[in-house]
């Protein structure tokens, strides 16, 4: 079915109510940014690399400036078996 306003030049999209415009811009990190974080929680916490791959944003509290380490990833190394 056709609508209306097709072919009429009109955009179809502009009747559509638009949600809520964002309060603030986010703040959005580089590669370089986010690598000089994770090399910064690793020289000074002791961090094992799955710990450090199983941060969420969640367990960071900026203000507080702490941050909680609440599970790890698992990483798994298939065997690989060799025939001679």
């Amino acid at each position: 079915m056709r609508s209306a306003t097709a072919g009429s030049g009109t955009n179809p999209i502009e009747s559509v109510r638009q949600s809520a415009k964002r309060q603030r811009i986010p703040v959005v990190l580089d590669t370089v940014e986010l690598v000089a974080i994770l090399e910064v929680l690793v020289m000074f916490t002791g961090l094992r690399s799955s710990d450090l791959l199983a941060l969420k944003w969640s367990d960071f509290d900026f203000k507080k400036m702490e941050f909680w380490v609440r599970s790890i990833t698992r990483l798994m190394a298939q065997a690989c078996c060799l025939e001679l």
